[in-house]
């Protein structure tokens, strides 16, 4: 008897923790040095509740795709210049072309932009956007806004063939988003991982075209009330709902789960959840993965390049303004020079070369 009131109690223990509402502060984020694996499920599930002492029960997600996200220090990737607050950055498989450099703080984690590298052009990208702030538990809420840049794309139409309405070259817009952020439940969430204690973070985004123009007849005009209805623009705002469920695990440091919907969805089918927990990266020790080492590092002038699995690789070196300086076809144990280029740090990437998929990629010092 003895026993099974001891089990009662202690069941009734490990319930009521999972339940009790959590608080959310900076030490439970992911920082540099650290790699999270994530798995996405596009099943459609019904859009689930929320409340106080809530029980989230997604334990028979499918693993439809696996990914990787690594952490680093912002000066370890080029274009870290755009972003000088930045203290942190986060990639996909730990080789990517796309950088998003964060800033982690005693009072949120904001997401400031993205750096992105597509067919050798750099295309640098600005947010500023709150992703959750400091401390967050139960009801705490938010408000943040911002205005994307401006940007102009060829459009080359003409609403109505031969009728009074001009032919459009290009338009340019700029995007406003107005972001509302409450923590609306906290409880248990159970996912293939495990079973955490956690609190529901729904983010709800307006956003709305704004100082739209066109291009045509030569010039850059504000377009008209009647052409906006005819390309389809007559409501620019658009509602959308993001979704997240944090814990106070350190050892996980990002969202246990996320998704999104907008307004008047009655399902979600796309679900981004943690399938291993957090764990140190080679990020730490200068590389982003041990597909590729380098030595000495620093270096005076010259480094040698080893990497794994392949005798020979397309080496690129790019330095801290996102230029590539260096591209060739290298072997494994080549001596790579930089008596040419100025002291500094530069990025160093290797790509299997039937494939083009990167392999690995490394920060390199010049003294």
């Amino acid at each position: 008897m003895k026993k099974s009131i001891l089990f009662v109690l202690t069941y009734t223990i490990l319930i009521a923790n999972l339940c009790a509402q959590i608080t959310i502060n900076k030490s439970h984020m992911s920082t540099s040095g650290q790699m999270s694996i994530q798995a996405y499920d596009y099943t459609t599930y019904p859009i689930p509740g929320n409340g106080s002492n809530f029980n989230w029960d997604f334990s028979n997600l499918v693993e439809d795709q696996r990914d990787s996200m690594y952490f680093g220090l912002p000066q370890w990737y080029p274009g870290a210049n755009a972003f000088p607050t930045a203290n942190l950055v986060s990639m996909y498989n730990g080789v990517d072309s796309s950088y998003d450099f964060l800033n982690l703080n005693d009072n949120d984690l904001s997401f400031l932009g993205t750096v992105d590298f597509t067919d050798g052009k750099k295309t640098i990208s600005a947010y500023n956007m709150k992703f959750i702030t400091f401390p967050s538990t139960f009801n705490t809420t938010y408000a943040d806004a911002t205005i994307l840049p401006g940007q102009s794309s060829e459009f080359g139409i003409d609403p109505d063939d031969m009728g009074p309405l001009p032919f459009i070259d290009s338009l340019y817009f700029e995007v406003s988003l107005n972001n509302t952020s409450t923590i609306d439940g906290f409880g248990s969430i159970k996912i293939p991982l495990g079973t955490f204690p956690t609190i529901r973070q729904k983010m709800t985004t307006i956003s709305d075209l704004k100082n739209i123009k066109m291009y045509s007849n030569g010039k850059w005009t504000v377009i008209p009330k009647i052409l906006l209805g005819a390309l389809g623009f007559g409501n620019t705002a658009d509602t959308s709902h993001r979704i997240a469920f944090w814990t106070n695990d350190n050892a996980l440091g990002r969202p246990l789960l996320e998704y999104n919907y907008n307004n008047g969805d009655t399902t979600i089918n796309d679900i981004t959840y943690l399938v291993a927990k957090g764990k140190t990266s080679g990020i730490v020790a200068e590389s982003v993965n041990n597909s590729l080492s380098i030595y000495p590092n620093p270096c005076q002038n010259i480094f040698q390049v080893q990497f794994r699995n392949s005798d020979v690789c397309e080496l690129t070196i790019i330095d801290q303004q996102g230029r590539t300086i260096q591209k060739y076809k290298a072997k494994n144990g080549d001596n790579v020079d930089l008596s040419n280029y100025e002291a500094g740090i530069y990025m160093v990437q290797i790509k299997d070369l039937e494939t083009g998929r990167a392999r690995g990629i490394q920060k390199v010092t010049k003294l």
